[in-house]
């Protein structure tokens, strides 16, 4: 089987991270790592490197993952009543993104559904909802299509990250952890319990404080042993503030920690004590369809 050479692309606000992975069989190759800052008013800018390659790797990619940020992508969690037929559910979703964003209209719109918590006595389920517009991924498939390349995954940070975090540390999927992404404008916070994300929580402060309030809120039911920070805007200040508050072992989450990495990758030397930044990139990269 040939190898197989992905690109997942991770964008928040005006920077954005790239990895490129050789993939054959079960085996990841650490082929490119970079990343970039806006200098364009393109909605695409991100996939400059992709689209115009100037380096010869680049040239061999043939799909392409992309973690969208928050001015493109709505998420929202809520309780579900699993008794409803497909129907009704799709009818309460859309209901519920109606309030969430300003002139929905349900055919402008796609989204995808993860299941969180279910709770069968009281028939509901806590679920995450991902929406997108319709046309934001038609135009993304379009873009790369015109240099015949394949849109793999497109979801959201916290999704890339979360495969991150399992493919990495496979020990989690017998723990509750936390997963704790943060950007330039934005804070999500996981809870992982025996390998899935089972509660989320999205805010806009970045504030140690309202995050170690949220954590101690999500975490009522099952209290987590581990953190695990990803994102463009992680600091010293907010990792020891979530160590002293809530008492756990603290990690920068690492998605290349099982990952073979090419002999003459001398450039990835740049990044040493930033690959928690392409954890959401990478994640979506190396997702097994």
């Amino acid at each position: 089987m040939s190898k197989e050479i992905i690109a997942g692309v991770s964008v928040s606000e005006n920077i954005a991270h790239l990895t490129v992975v050789g993939i054959r069989n079960r085996d990841i190759e650490l082929l490119h790592l970079e990343e970039i800052l806006r200098n364009s008013e393109d909605d695409f800018w991100y996939l400059d490197s992709i689209l115009d390659p100037k380096i010869r790797i680049m040239k061999k990619v043939s799909k392409v993952s992309v973690a969208l940020d928050s001015t493109s992508v709505f998420l929202h969690s809520f309780p579900l009543d699993t008794t409803l037929n497909q129907s009704e559910q799709n009818e309460h979703i859309h209901w519920e993104l109606g309030n969430l964003i300003p002139e929905y209209q349900a055919a402008d719109y796609i989204y995808d559904m993860h299941i969180l918590q279910t709770r069968a006595r009281e028939q509901v389920a806590e679920v995450l909802v991902i929406a997108v517009k319709r046309s934001v991924i038609s135009n993304l498939q379009k873009i790369l299509s015109r240099r015949k390349l394949e849109l793999h995954v497109a979801d959201t940070n916290i999704i890339g990250t979360d495969h991150s975090l399992i493919t990495n540390y496979p020990e989690v999927k017998i723990k509750n952890v936390a997963l704790i992404s943060i950007n330039r404008k934005q804070v999500e916070i996981g809870l992982v319990s025996n390998g899935r994300l089972t509660k989320y929580s999205y805010k806009k402060d970045l504030s140690s404080g309202l995050i170690i309030q949220t954590l101690r809120g999500l975490q009522q039911d099952l209290p987590v042993v581990e953190a695990y920070f990803c994102g463009t805007s992680v600091s010293p200040a907010v990792i020891d503030g979530v160590k002293s508050a809530i008492g756990v072992n603290c990690i920068l989450l690492n998605p290349f920690r099982r990952m073979l990495e090419r002999s003459s990758g001398d450039q990835f030397n740049t990044y040493l004590g930033t690959f928690h930044r392409f954890a959401a990139c990478t994640g979506l990269a190396i997702w097994r369809q």
